[in-house]
């Protein structure tokens, strides 16, 4: 190792400095650029088709094992709103053993509402396949003010994010979708005509 003078360790210093400088000013623009990527996909998708590709998701759920050949109906609880999720095809929590009969509920989503506004669910619970055990998660909700809010805390992957987006709009348009609103509205014209003859 060479000899360490004061002046050769502060122009390694200076040096150094000047790239945290650079890539601290990278960062912050890469954040920013994300941030108005984000909000720019989620206002050209819009309220109407982020509702129709929405649903309400769940955020606690428990259910009880009376025995092995019955369960308690699952109950639920749901968001107000229907939702997109943007971090996974759908939004829930995964479930990890940690014994050969049980095991925990973890994770988290990133969702947007069809008003456009961003928000994550966490997820904590634990799951059992024991007689007289319940199974239990529930999700703690954390709304964004911004898209760029939401790229700070975290979630960068816009890229994955727009491709979600994009699948989801693809699979509402390639479904049943198009012939249940013919279906209806074939159905609102009958009926108005019914109408007309009372």
């Amino acid at each position: 190792m060479r000899d360490v003078n004061l002046k050769d360790l502060e122009a390694d210093a200076t040096a150094v400095a000047a790239v945290a400088r650079m890539a601290d000013e990278a960062h912050e623009a890469e954040m920013i650029a994300a941030g108005a990527m984000l909000a720019a996909a989620v206002t050209a998708v819009g309220p109407m088709a982020l509702r129709a590709i929405g649903t309400r998701a769940k955020t606690a759920s428990s259910q009880h094992n009376c025995d092995v050949n019955c369960c308690h109906p699952e109950e639920v609880t749901w968001t107000k709103e229907r939702a997109v999720c943007l971090s996974d095809d759908r939004a829930g929590p995964a479930d990890r053993r940690t014994s050969g009969t049980g095991g925990v509920y973890e994770g988290v989503d990133l969702l947007v509402t069809s008003a456009g506004r961003l928000f994550q669910l966490t997820y904590d619970g634990s799951w059992t396949q024991w007689q007289n055990g319940t199974s239990h998660w529930s999700a703690e909700r954390l709304d964004y003010a911004t898209a760029e809010a939401a790229v700070r805390d975290g979630w960068t992957a816009v890229e994955d994010h727009m491709r979600r987006l994009a699948e989801a709009l693809h699979r509402y348009t390639a479904g049943d979708a198009t012939k249940a609103a013919a279906a209806r509205r074939e159905r609102a014209e009958r009926l108005a005509a019914a109408a007309k003859l009372i």
